[in-house]
């Protein structure tokens, strides 16, 4: 992992991030999320804080006390964690 991002690779790395929160919203079931806001599945907050350790994630458990108070986000850890190993690739030319 990049020891810290730059501007460049922050904006890359909330895009895909948002994209992220939106694909899980939109598989949602939707009677028990239909009044639940899609920016409450990952809040700003947590990405901001997922980038912010960037450096120090290594594995899906790392994220567990960046997400732990986000009951929606829990279930998806592992894919989330896939979206942040995928960010290495994105940001090789920056």
């Amino acid at each position: 992992m990049a020891d810290r991002l730059n501007e460049e690779m922050r904006t890359v790395a909330t895009k895909r991030l948002h994209a992220f929160r939106d694909r899980i919203w939109a598989a949602a079931d939707e009677v028990q999320y239909c009044i639940v806001p899609h920016v409450v599945l990952l809040p700003e907050s947590i990405i901001k804080k997922i980038l912010d350790n960037y450096a120090l994630l290594h594995s899906a458990t790392d994220l567990d006390p960046l997400i732990n108070k986000c009951s929606h986000m829990v279930p998806h850890r592992d894919a989330l964690w896939a979206v942040v190993v995928g960010l290495e690739a994105k940001f090789v030319p920056l």
